[in-house]
């Protein structure tokens, strides 16, 4: 399972008022993403999750199936978040969805949690409402 980390730190979480929350109690210094995609944006959209430069995107023939010869092509300058203001109303665009989930799976007596009850994901669902407020207007932004 892929999970990495989106953080201010990096560069990879920008700051931003999702980011930010409406005081320093909602303040998110890291997500972390368990799949998806990644996007190229138009330079209008507010970059929010950016992808590292240097990784690269995986492009199996058939869903979670990985060898050495997995096609794949680079994600640098690519977003996995990205927001918009489009007259008076506001868009999000995520390529990941688990980060926004509460997921349970096991298998030989072992449970894996992903999404916001992941235990390395402490962050992610203050980060959801955080994202909730801002397409709200909540943030005074």
């Amino acid at each position: 399972m892929f999970v990495d980390g989106f953080a201010r730190t990096t560069g990879t979480l920008a700051d931003h008022p999702i980011a930010n929350g409406r005081d320093a109690s909602e303040s998110v210094s890291d997500v972390r993403a368990f799949t998806g995609q990644a996007f190229r944006a138009v330079e209008t959209v507010e970059p929010l999750l950016r992808i590292p430069d240097g990784w690269a995107i995986l492009l199996p023939s058939e869903a979670w199936e990985f060898a050495e010869d997995t096609p794949s092509i680079s994600a640098d300058r690519m977003l996995q978040g990205a927001v918009l203001r489009h007259g008076q109303g506001r868009v999000a665009v995520f390529g990941e969805a688990a980060m926004f989930t509460a997921q349970e799976r096991g298998g030989d007596g072992e449970t894996v949690r992903v999404g916001m009850n992941a235990p390395e994901a402490p962050n992610n669902a203050q980060f959801a409402l955080n994202v909730l407020h801002w397409l709200s207007g909540l943030t005074g932004e």
